[in-house]
């Protein structure tokens, strides 16, 4: 059975660009630093492929797991061989204990379900004592900041309120809103902000934003053992919260310019305050349950 999951129409022909991408993605190191050498590694909804290509190049046997068959078709077209297989990140086609290390990259977070499912798939099918590293979106110090502001302000707004009242939505011969109207989803694996799609589709799922220690806790009940939590995608915040003029994205690769790297600068300061995603480092308990301590 498929559980539902947002999912992602790729074009084959960024495939070079986006495995040219995997030099100087951030992830790359941790992925280097994680894995045993020459280790059978599962991606888990890995698009066209651009990891499991590059692992490949690295010495690595690798598989892809990805739910859009197009995709699947995609990747066969460009890369004949390359083991990418169509299938679901909630139920992944292998036995348990069949991989010596994983990745899972902005995937997750595209469960209306929650995170839960995907999580314990990939425990499942690791070795005991292998790691996997995991990226979602992050609920960072900026975005925080931005909900506070957009909430007083709707707050001090009567039109805000009076849209929403259910007497006068009535009377204009309109039903009154629900939770999916208002922009949020139901709460589920502990307490995950809501991103809409678009301004104008309130009702359409796309992502959950993490807080740091909110998703530490959640890889913590799925079974996991967290070795490292950084934040990671800096100037993709500036991109995305603050300005895309001053980091352009072109060739899939972001180009900030001098004041994108002032401004940086300046926000690395205080970790977790405008990284766009967070990685975490997290390994299959050798023995016993998962560490369950140093939660933040």
């Amino acid at each position: 059975m498929h559980v539902n999951s947002v999912l992602f129409n790729w074009d084959a022909g960024e495939f070079e660009s986006l495995l040219r991408s995997c030099r100087t993605d951030p992830v790359t190191p941790y992925l280097l630093q994680t894995f045993p050498a020459g280790g059978r590694i599962l991606e888990s909804g890995c698009g066209l492929g651009r990891y499991v290509a590059f692992l490949e190049e690295q010495g690595y046997s690798v598989v892809g797991v990805e739910g859009n068959p197009e995709a699947v078709a995609s990747v066969q077209r460009v890369r004949p061989g390359l083991n990418v297989r169509c299938g679901d990140a909630a139920a992944l086609p292998f036995a348990d204990a069949e991989f010596d290390g994983a990745l899972s990259l902005g995937v997750v977070e595209h469960f209306p379900a929650g995170p839960g499912r995907p999580l314990r798939e990939l425990l499942r099918v690791l070795k005991p004592g292998a790691a996997a590293v995991i990226t979602v979106p992050c609920y960072n110090g900026l975005r925080r900041a931005k909900t506070a502001t957009r909430s007083v302000r709707r707050l001090l707004n009567p039109l805000h309120h009076a849209r929403r009242s259910p007497v006068l939505r009535r009377l204009a011969g309109r039903r009154p809103l629900g939770p999916e109207d208002r922009g949020y989803w139901p709460r589920c694996e502990g307490s995950i902000p809501f991103r809409r799609r678009t301004r104008h589709d309130l009702c359409d799922f796309y992502q959950y934003f993490f807080g740091k220690g909110e998703f530490v806790r959640i890889l913590q009940d799925a079974g996991f053992a967290v070795e490292q939590r950084v934040p990671i995608g800096l100037m993709d915040g500036i991109h995305h919260e603050i300005s895309a003029r001053l980091v352009p994205y072109e060739d899939r690769e972001l180009h900030p310019g001098a004041a994108a790297k002032a401004l940086n600068a300046v926000f690395s300061v205080v970790p977790f305050l405008h990284n766009h995603l967070m990685l975490c480092v997290v390994r299959k308990p050798a023995v016993g349950p998962a560490f369950a301590g140093g939660r933040a």
